[in-house]
């Protein structure tokens, strides 16, 4: 009786081990990123978002860096997404929206976060 289980759990894992190691690969992949690696993400992707706008729209960095009280140097490395997703509070987050003509809510949903994350944070 052994040897046959054994059969039938060797047949088994060869027929279906590959997709079983598939599956999990792509669950991993899927949902096996910390918190920390999807901010990342998505703040860069924000970045790129805001960059792609304000180019559309004739917005240089000097003038969203007027517009929005920061830094050219900080409106820099946002447009290339490497600001990371905690300095983008949510004021900063308001005056962007607004230089670039979207909703704030846009952007916020864009960094996963929602209004009632930015009361509280704020």
């Amino acid at each position: 009786m052994d040897k046959l289980r054994n059969l039938v759990r060797n047949q088994f894992e060869r027929d279906y081990g590959n997709i079983k190691r598939v599956v999990k690969a792509e669950l991993h992949r899927e949902f096996g990123v910390s918190e920390a690696q999807r901010n990342a993400g998505r703040a860069r992707a924000f970045g790129l978002f805001v960059s792609v706008v304000a180019n559309r729209l004739g917005i240089a960095p000097a003038a969203l860096a007027d517009k929005t009280g920061m830094e050219v140097a900080d409106v820099e490395k946002l447009l290339k997404g490497e600001t990371p997703a905690e300095a983008l509070h949510d004021d900063l987050l308001v005056k962007l929206a607004s230089a670039i003509h979207y909703q704030p809510e846009v952007l916020r949903i864009m960094l996963g976060r929602s209004r009632d994350d930015s009361e509280v944070s704020a």
